[in-house]
C-alpha cells in the first residue's frame, strides 16, 4: 500500500536549542505558499538566532532587558510584513493591519510564533534557531509501505 511521506509545497525545517545547545528539537512546517515559507525562514534566521552573537545578535536565549527589546523593535520596523505573513497562516490570530502595534502585543505575537515554530524554552523567552532550511516539492511523494510478518 502506498503512503504519503512528504506533502507537496515548501517544507521549512527548523532546528533549535536552548542554553548551551540543550534540548535540540527539529520542527517541520509544510506550506504551499512561498511567502509564508520565506517569512518563517527570515524570522528564524534573523530574529531567533542567539543573543550572544557578537555581530547582529538575535533574541534566542534572551532573558529580557533593553538589548532584547531593541533587537525586536529594530527587526519589526524593517520586517513587519513577515510578521503579517506568518499571522495570516495562523488564521489572523492577531489581526495585524498595520505596524501600529504596541510593544507588549509584539512580544505576545513573538512568543506565540516561537512556541509554534521553534518550541518554547524552560529558562529563556526564546529558543535559538540553529538551522533553518527550505525545500520545495512540486507534488506529493508516496512510498510503498512494507509489512513484515
Amino acid at each position: 500500500m502506498k503512503k504519503k511521506i512528504v506533502s507537496k509545497g515548501y517544507t521549512v525545517r527548523i532546528t533549535s536549542y536552548e542554553g548551551d545547545c540543550d534540548r535540540t528539537i527539529t520542527n517541520f512546517i509544510v506550506t504551499e505558499h512561498k511567502e509564508y515559507a520565506e517569512s518563517i525562514y527570515k524570522i528564524c534566521t534573523e530574529l531567533f538566532k542567539s543573543i550572544n552573537r557578537s555581530e547582529n545578535p538575535g533574541i534566542g536565549n534572551a532573558c529580557g532587558g533593553d538589548d532584547m527589546d531593541n533587537i525586536i523593535n529594530k527587526w519589526i520596523n524593517n520586517n513587519f510584513h513577515h510578521i503579517q505573513n506568518i499571522d495570516t497562516h495562523f488564521n489572523n490570530t492577531f489581526d495585524l493591519i498595520d505596524n501600529n502595534v504596541s510593544s507588549d502585543t509584539i512580544f505576545e505575537i513573538l512568543l506565540y510564533f516561537a512556541a509554534n515554530l521553534i518550541d518554547s524554552s524552560d529558562r529563556y523567552y526564546f529558543r535559538v534557531c540553529s538551522e533553518c532550511t527550505v525545500t520545495y516539492l512540486p507534488e506529493d511523494v508516496f512510498a510503498e509501505e512494507i509489512e513484515f510478518g
